[in-house]
């Protein structure tokens, strides 16, 4: 099955189509053509409403394009939660983190005044505290998402919110051509 893409005449995106399909209608502004061939070349002209129509490919081309978009939509709002909750999850694991340290610190405290009280406020004490600190900060400072990062994280969502709204616009108009 050979496959040739065309710009719709109407909002210039690109239309993909098998040589054998009579009707085709654009994704991105929900316009119906019929596809006119030619010996060299082929051409799309509009296509009135699908109610002029007897023929269902036209209708069949409409359904795979609803559920195409419908598809498309589910997997941007799909993705939109997966940054936000990148996003959210970044301050639990600071706070996970944090909590981590603390504990540790407990435990140090914990085992130099029951097992090792001759050294509690000594030397040993401080040196274990201190490498318990020390650990959890490193531990921490991996957790921190960069400013980079974040940025990006908010450009990503950013953009998917921007692009859904499209989405939505096509799907409908598609919706509206079918009824």
């Amino acid at each position: 099955m050979e496959v040739i893409t065309l710009n719709c005449p109407d909002c210039a995106a690109l239309i993909e189509l098998s040589l054998s399909v009579d009707y085709v209608i654009c994704r991105r502004c929900g316009a119906g053509y019929r596809v006119s061939r030619s010996e060299n070349s082929v051409n799309l002209q509009r296509a009135g409403g699908i109610a002029s129509h007897s023929d269902t490919e036209l209708e069949a081309e409409l359904e795979r394009a609803i559920g195409e978009l419908e598809e498309q939509i589910a997997d941007a709002r799909e993705q939109i939660e997966i940054v936000r909750s990148r996003e959210k999850g970044a301050a639990l694991q600071v706070g996970c983190a944090s909590f981590g340290v603390f504990g540790g610190v407990i435990v140090v405290l914990a085992l130099f005044v029951t097992l090792a009280r001759a050294y509690f406020g000594g030397f040993f004490f401080y040196a274990a505290l201190l490498a318990v600190v020390v650990l959890g900060i490193v531990r921490l400072r991996r957790k921190l998402l960069s400013k980079q990062q974040r940025e990006k994280l908010a450009a990503d969502r950013s953009e998917l919110e921007e692009g859904l709204p499209t989405l939505e616009a096509a799907r409908d108009r598609l919706i509206r051509l079918r009824q």
